[in-house]
């Protein structure tokens, strides 16, 4: 995917700037000192613009969150898609609470947040083989119960 830069004559040093060359999003300069309320919006120019291929947004966030550069690079969903998304998401949080509440919580640290097993395995206190135990139990018990539903 190609986007162009329009400059709307940014100094050099206040122009978009990518640290990394494989970075997906820039980091950008505000021309003035700027304080946000919560939930308050402003626009605030930065002397710049950009001109996405049809197809592809483009994100401003004052978040650096994690995943914030894979949205950016992602199709936007159609309505279908959308309501296929969240009917999934439901059925796996449906599927999480019939586990037990260890299990849930395990399942939930290593693949939702990203911890690695020794990682929850040291936040509990205990073994990593446990951790890895409880999990597997778990998912064999997530891989049963959507098959009696799907």
């Amino acid at each position: 995917m190609k986007i162009k830069l329009i400059d709307f004559g940014v100094p050099e040093h206040q122009r978009p700037y990518r640290p990394h060359g494989n970075d997906a999003g820039a980091d950008v300069y505000l021309p003035y000192d700027c304080t946000l309320q919560p939930g308050e919006i402003a626009k605030i120019p930065l002397g710049f613009g950009l001109e996405i291929p049809d197809g592809y947004k483009a994100f401003y966030s004052l978040d650096r969150d994690e995943g914030i550069e894979r949205e950016i690079l992602q199709k936007p969903l159609n309505p279908a898609e959308i309501w296929e998304q969240r009917q999934m998401t439901e059925l796996i949080y449906k599927g999480l609470s019939k586990l037990p509440v260890k299990q849930r919580q395990r399942i939930y640290a290593h693949f939702f947040l990203g911890m690695s097993k020794a990682d929850i395995a040291k936040a509990e206190g205990t073994h990593k083989s446990r951790i890895t135990r409880s999990i597997e139990a778990g998912l064999r018990s997530l891989e049963k119960y959507f098959k009696e539903i799907l």
